[in-house]
C-alpha cells in the first residue's frame, strides 16, 4: 500500500496554482487529483477489459476522495505510473516533473 499526495495544487515556476478556467465551482485550481483523473481515464481507450475496469475504479476512487491523500494498492499505484509515463501531449515538464516527484515521494515513503 501506497499513500500518494493527490490534494497537492500544481504550480507554475513563481508557485503560484495552475488554474483551468474550464473547472466548475470556485476553486479552479489545477491539483494532482485532476491530473492523474485525465490520465488514467486515458487508459480505457487501448488497454484490455480487466485494466479498464481497474483504472475506471482508480478513477472513480480519485473523485472520490476529498483528502489531500489518498491510500492506493500496489496495483492502483502501478496504474497510476504507468498512465502517466505514457507520453501525453501538451502536458509540459513543469506538470509532469511535478507528477513523478510525488509519484517518487510516494515510493520511497513504502
Amino acid at each position: 500500500m501506497k499513500s500518494l499526495e493527490i490534494g497537492r495544487p500544481l504550480v507554475n515556476f513563481a508557485k503560484t496554482p495552475l488554474i483551468d478556467s474550464t473547472k466548475e465551482g470556485e476553486d479552479k485550481t489545477i491539483y494532482v487529483r485532476d491530473l492523474l483523473i485525465q490520465a488514467v481515464g486515458q487508459l480505457f481507450q487501448a488497454e484490455n477489459k480487466e485494466r479498464v475496469i481497474l483504472a475506471y475504479r482508480v478513477a472513480q476512487k480519485l473523485y472520490d476522495c476529498q483528502a489531500r491523500s489518498i491510500d492506493l494498492e500496489d496495483a492502483e499505484f502501478k496504474l497510476i505510473e504507468d498512465a502517466v509515463e505514457k507520453p501525453r501531449q501538451g502536458l509540459a515538464p513543469l506538470i509532469l516533473g511535478q507528477v513523478y516527484l510525488i509519484l517518487d515521494e510516494a515510493k520511497k515513503a513504502d
